[in-house]
């Protein structure tokens, strides 16, 4: 018998599978109950419905993917600009990569944008404070010249949303979009440099 904490986990896992494979909308409760040998009652008492089930998913993603920014904004760089275009780089080749090898994410995606945009915005929330705690580095090191780290994260964010999932916005490839957010970072760190 499985504990409450193994049945979510397990849930989560299969449901992420069938969402991969076949997609949200063709997706079923059932199946994924059935999948992880359980009844569609008793999976509904671990979650109220699939999208609820699907947004859990997006959460636990957005942590793995704040927890990747991490280590990147940890390594050593040349500067605190040089930092912050890694950052922008970092979650367009992750974000970008997601799309290209599960193409079924997009629909999942718009779903939980249009149905729980809470689990957007609390997602980009936390990557901000990534991008914030560099930009208060580069405050501390006398390189930016910014009074409110968090607003200014928060606008870089804005400037750059195009590279967060960039297929949903574009058809161009990885290097066209990876010219483009250098070109846009650059800029808006000359903004933000002491002169």
């Amino acid at each position: 018998m499985r504990t409450t904490e193994e049945s979510t986990q397990a849930i989560i896992e299969s449901a992420t599978v069938f969402f991969a494979r076949f997609g949200y909308g063709k997706t079923t409760m059932t199946e994924i109950a059935e999948y992880c040998d359980m009844s569609v009652g008793n999976l509904y008492r671990f979650f109220p419905g699939k999208l609820d089930l699907a947004a859990k998913i997006v959460d636990l993603a957005t942590q793995d993917s704040v927890a990747s920014l991490r280590k990147v904004a940890e390594r050593k760089y040349r500067s605190n600009a040089a930092r912050v275009e890694a950052l922008v780089l970092a979650e367009l080749r992750e974000t970008y990569e997601t799309m290209e090898n599960r193409p079924t994410i997009e629909e999942m995606g718009r779903i939980i944008m249009l149905k729980r945009v809470e689990v957007i915005n609390r997602g980009l929330a936390e990557t901000r404070k990534v991008m914030t705690e560099v930009l208060q580095d580069g405050i501390a090191a006398g390189e930016f010249a910014i009074s409110k780290p968090d607003f200014a994260s928060e606008m870089i964010q804005a400037a750059t949303l195009k590279f967060r999932y960039p297929q949903l916005w574009s058809r161009l490839d990885l290097p066209a979009l990876e010219r483009e957010a250098k070109g846009v970072i650059r800029l808006l760190i000359k903004g933000i440099q002491k002169n």
